[in-house]
């Protein structure tokens, strides 16, 4: 028969080692364990956020090499083709030449009115408007030949409605476009 006693004394060194296993347990689960389990969270997250940063990337040196071939393409033509802008002070020649570009394409153009102008750091720009009667396809071939034959001027608006007068399918149309000049005389080109 075992006594009592040496049970117990046996009982608190089994305790006594029992705590120090569960302490050592968690000493190394939080002194180890844990923080490399944290870091490898973190990492992982920071890979995926590193891939979604270098996707954005490289689409970005896409659009980047688009829009470097675009300026390069706009100042060739830039080059080639250089717009030299007409003064102010040929407004009423401007009007005359749409006009007769108007008639050309077989346009009947009612109205010619110059708007305000707008001053900008390089050039000025005058708003014209042109209100007239024509067809569709005398309508479409004056916007194209407007765009070849004035590459200082550029449409903002324009109306075309059905006029239903006599059948003739003619349209009444009206055409607001802006005329980019020299600026004027002492207002900034010093």
């Amino acid at each position: 028969m075992t006594r009592p006693g040496v049970l117990w004394k046996h009982w608190r060194i089994d305790a006594i080692g029992a705590a120090v296993c569960a302490a050592a347990t968690l000493l190394v689960y939080f002194a180890g364990i844990h923080p490399l389990s944290t870091r490898q969270e973190a990492s992982e997250l920071q890979q995926r956020d590193l891939e979604t940063v270098e996707q954005r990337a490289a689409r970005q040196k896409l659009e980047l090499t688009a829009l470097r071939r675009r300026l390069a393409d706009t100042q060739r033509s830039l080059t080639d083709k250089p717009i030299r802008l007409e003064p102010v002070r040929d407004i009423n020649r401007r009007l005359a030449q749409i006009s007769r570009l108007a008639g050309e394409t077989g346009l009947r153009a009612a109205d010619l009115q110059t708007g305000e102008m707008s001053e900008g750091t390089y050039y000025d720009a005058t708003r014209v408007s042109v209100k007239g009667s024509g067809s569709y396809q005398a309508f479409t071939q004056f916007l194209q030949r407007l765009d070849s034959t004035f590459p200082d001027m550029g449409a903002s608006a324009f109306d075309l409605k059905a006029s239903g007068r006599n059948g003739s399918g003619n349209a009444d149309f009206q055409f607001d476009a802006c005329w980019f000049h020299a600026k004027a005389r002492g207002k900034g080109n010093d």
